[in-house]
C-alpha cells in the first residue's frame, strides 16, 4: 500500500509539471487550432481537443459561475458579457434536478476514473475554486457537500418525498423558489435519479461506505416515494408532468398529492421523460397497485413511439418521430444502456444520420436543440426556443431553425460510431466568433453569426461534456446487473421497440452520417477575455485553408449561410463541403491534464450489439495555401504525454 500511494504521488507530480506549462500556454479559442479534415481523422488530434474542451468547460464549474461551492449546488447559469465574455451581473441564483443530473453524473464517472476528460473537467473546476488538494478529494468533497444539501432540504420539507423542485441555491443551500414552494416536475427528477445511482454504484465499488451510503438513502427514499408522489393511482398507468403538494411539510401520503385542475400532462414520452418511468418501474414500490399497472405505464406510452421515415438526398431513414428533434430528447441515452439492444441503437444512430443530413442539405452550419435565443449586443434578457428541430419529423410545429447550439451535437458525441462526427460538428460550431470564451462554449449562435446567445447553462454546455465522456452507461449497467433488473429494462425496450421498427435493419441504415457543408461566419469580434489564438510565422495575411470534400449533384434545398462549394461529382457521399479551416494558424492546441488518475478508454461500451454503417468514409482532403503553418507539435507532445501518463498509471496499479 505504501509503494501505491508513493507511485501515486509521483503520478500526480509528473503530470502536474509536465503539463503546468500547457496550462498557461491555453487559450480559450483553442477549437481554432484545429482542422476539422484533423479533427475527422486523426484520433490524437480528437482527445487532444475533448481535452482542451473538458478544461475551459471545466472553468464554467466553478464558485458563483455554474456552482455555488459551499453548497455544492448547481446554479442553472450565468450571462455573459458580450464584449468580454466574462460572468454578466444577474446570476442565476436558481436551478433544478436536470441541471443536478449533469454536475453530479460528471462527479460518478470522475470518481469512477475511466474517463480522462471527466477527470480534467474537476481538475479545472477546483483550480479556480483555489483548492489545493488532489482532484479525487475536492471530487469527493464536492459529493459530501451536495448530499447535505439534499438531506437538508428533505428534512425540511419531506412533503416533497426526496424529489427536488425548481430551487433557489446559496451558501446555505436548497430553498422553495417562489413559483415552485408546492409542485414537483418528474422528467427533470428521472435525469437526477441516474446520476444519484450512478454514485451510489461507483462509491460502493471504491468502498466509500458512508457516503455511499447516504447517496443510497437517497436514492432508496425516491424509490419509495416516486409512485406516491407521481402516479394517477391504480388502473391508471399515468405519470404526471408534475405533481402539486398539498403540504410540503408532511410525510408523503397519497393524498397529499395531486394535479392541478385542467392539467392533462403525462410523463407518456419515448424520451428524456422515460429515464423517470424506468426508474420506478424497476425500483418502485407497486405493493399497493394492480400487477397489471406496471406493464400499464408502457401501453400508455405507445401513442407516441412512432416510426417515421426522413427523406435524405440518398433516400428515406426510418426513425422515431421527436417532439420536435431537438438533440435534448436524446438526453436519456447518457444515462442508461439502451445501445445494449441493437435494435434501439439502431434507431438511434438513424436518427443522427438524419439529423445530421437534414443539417447538411439545407447548408446548415450546426446543429438543433431547445436554447436561449440568441439576442442583439447589450441585450441580457432574451427568451427560451423549445421548439427546434426538424419539421418533417417531428410531432409539435418547429417555430425555427435559426440558430444552433454545440450541444446539438452531444448524441453523436456519446455514441462510438459517431463520435469523429460529433467533434467535427462540436468543432464547427464552437469555431464560429464569440462561441468560446472563459467558461467554455457559448450557448447558441445564429446563422449569420452576428447574434449570440450570452448565457451558458448546464444543459446547453456540459451535456456535451457528459457525453463525450461515454455519459454514465457503463456504470448504470452495472448497477441495474447487481440489482437484477438489466433483464428487465433490455426486455422492455426490445418489445416496445420492435413493434413499431419490426427488427434492427433499418431502412436508411446504410447511409452515412452527414458533415457539415457550410461554417459559421465569423461576423463579430472574439471576447476580449479571451487572448487571440492564431499566430503566424509573417505579418502578411494569408488565406483560409479549403478541405475539398466529394459531393453529389443534389442540390440543397436552401442555402442560409455562406459556404464554399467545390465540388466533384460523386454518388455515395453526402454532400459536405465545407471551408474547413478558416485561417492559418500556428497550433497551439495545448492540454491541461493535470493529476490525470488512468487514461482507459473514455469511449462508451456497447454490449451485445452490432452496428451497420456505411463502408464508405466522407474523403475528406485538405489544401492549405503557401506560407500558412501547419497545426503539429501540440499534438506531438500529447502523444508523448499520453505514453508516459500510461506508463505511470501502469505503475500505479501494478502497486
Amino acid at each position: 500500500m505504501a509503494n501505491r500511494r508513493w507511485s501515486s504521488s509521483i503520478l500526480y507530480s509528473f503530470i502536474t509539471l509536465l503539463l503546468a506549462k500547457a496550462a498557461l500556454a491555453q487559450d480559450c479559442n483553442f477549437a481554432q487550432s484545429y482542422s476539422l479534415d484533423d479533427l475527422f481523422k486523426n484520433p490524437v488530434a480528437q482527445d487532444s481537443f475533448l481535452l482542451s474542451a473538458s478544461y475551459w468547460e471545466g472553468k464554467f464549474a466553478t464558485d458563483r459561475v455554474g456552482l455555488n461551492y459551499a453548497s455544492a449546488l448547481t446554479y442553472d447559469g450565468t450571462p455573459i458579457d458580450y464584449d468580454t465574455g466574462l460572468p454578466h451581473k444577474g446570476l442565476h441564483e436558481f436551478s433544478a434536478a436536470s441541471k443536478e443530473s449533469v454536475h453530479v453524473s460528471l462527479l460518478a464517472l470522475a470518481l469512477d476514473g475511466k474517463s480522462a476528460f471527466a477527470v480534467n473537467f474537476f481538475q479545472s473546476g477546483a483550480e479556480s475554486a483555489g483548492w489545493s488538494g488532489t482532484v479525487q478529494d475536492y471530487i469527493i468533497d464536492q459529493l459530501t457537500k451536495k448530499i447535505t444539501s439534499y438531506e437538508n432540504f428533505n428534512k425540511q420539507y419531506p412533503g416533497f418525498g426526496g424529489y427536488i423542485p425548481w430551487y433557489a441555491v446559496n451558501d446555505t443551500g436548497m430553498h422553495l423558489l417562489w413559483d415552485w414552494q408546492n409542485r414537483v416536475p418528474s422528467l427533470d427528477n428521472g435525469e437526477l435519479i441516474w446520476g444519484l445511482i450512478a454514485a451510489v454504484q461507483v462509491l460502493s465499488e471504491k468502498n466509500m461506505t458512508a457516503l455511499g451510503n447516504r447517496y443510497k438513502n437517497q436514492v432508496d427514499m425516491m424509490a419509495k416515494n416516486g409512485l406516491t408522489v407521481f402516479y394517477d393511482g391504480p388502473g391508471s398507468g399515468n405519470i404526471r408532468c408534475v405533481s402539486m403538494i398539498k403540504n410540503v411539510a408532511a410525510m408523503p401520503t397519497p393524498d397529499n398529492y395531486y394535479r392541478t385542475p385542467g392539467d392533462d400532462c403525462n410523463l407518456d414520452d419515448p424520451y428524456e421523460g422515460e429515464t423517470f418511468t424506468f426508474f420506478v418501474d424497476l425500483y418502485g414500490d407497486w405493493s399497493p397497485y394492480p400487477a397489471s399497472d406496471r406493464d400499464l405505464l408502457w401501453v400508455n406510452k405507445r401513442t407516441k413511439l412512432q416510426a417515421v421515415n426522413f427523406n435524405s438526398s440518398f433516400g428515406p431513414i426510418t426513425v422515431e418521430r421527436g417532439w420536435w428533434h431537438s438533440s435534448h430528447e436524446k438526453w436519456k441515452f447518457m444515462e442508461l444502456p439502451y445501445f445494449d439492444v441493437p435494435l434501439m441503437n439502431s434507431v438511434f444512430l438513424n436518427g443522427e444520420r438524419a439529423r445530421t443530413h437534414f443539417s447538411m442539405m439545407h447548408s446548415y452550419p450546426g446543429l438543433f436543440a431547445a436554447v436561449t435565443n440568441v439576442s442583439e449586443p447589450g441585450d441580457y434578457t432574451p427568451g427560451y426556443i423549445s421548439a427546434v428541430g426538424i419539421q418533417e419529423i417531428a410531432f409539435q410545429k418547429v417555430d425555427t431553425n435559426a440558430l444552433v447550439t454545440p450541444y446539438g451535437a452531444f448524441p453523436l458525441l456519446l455514441h462510438p460510431d459517431t463520435r469523429k462526427y460529433g467533434i467535427v460538428w462540436y468543432a464547427s460550431m464552437i469555431q464560429g466568433s464569440k462561441m468560446q470564451g472563459p467558461q467554455g462554449s457559448t450557448e447558441a449562435i445564429n446563422l449569420q453569426g452576428d447574434h449570440i446567445s450570452p448565457i451558458n447553462t448546464w444543459d446547453s454546455k456540459i451535456t456535451s461534456v457528459l457525453a463525450f465522456c461515454g455519459g454514465i452507461i457503463d456504470i448504470t449497467r452495472r448497477y441495474l446487473t447487481s440489482t437484477h433488473q438489466y433483464v428487465r429494462f433490455t426486455s422492455i425496450i426490445a418489445k416496445e421497440w420492435s413493434m413499431k421498427f419490426g427488427d434492427d435493419d433499418l431502412v436508411g441504415s446504410q447511409i452515412d452520417f452527414a458533415l457539415p457543408k457550410a461554417s459559421v461566419p465569423n461576423n463579430l469580434p472574439e471576447f476580449t477575455a479571451c487572448r487571440a489564438s492564431m499566430t503566424t510565422t509573417s505579418t502578411t495575411t494569408t488565406t483560409p485553408a479549403t478541405t475539398t470534400i466529394p459531393a453529389t449533384t443534389t442540390t440543397p434545398a436552401t442555402t442560409t449561410t455562406p459556404a464554399t462549394t467545390t465540388t466533384s461529382a460523386a454518388t455515395t457521399t453526402p454532400a459536405t463541403t465545407t471551408t474547413l479551416s478558416r485561417t492559418t494558424m500556428s497550433a497551439t492546441a495545448t492540454t491541461t491534464t493535470t493529476m490525470i488518475t488512468t487514461t482507459m478508454s473514455n469511449t462508451t461500451t456497447v454490449s451485445n450489439n452490432t452496428t451497420t454503417t456505411s463502408a464508405s468514409t466522407p474523403s475528406i482532403t485538405t489544401t492549405t495555401p503557401s506560407g500558412s503553418v501547419q497545426p503539429m507539435s501540440s499534438i506531438t507532445c500529447l502523444a508523448v504525454t499520453n505514453f508516459l501518463t500510461f506508463v505511470f498509471v501502469a505503475i500505479y496499479f501494478r502497486n
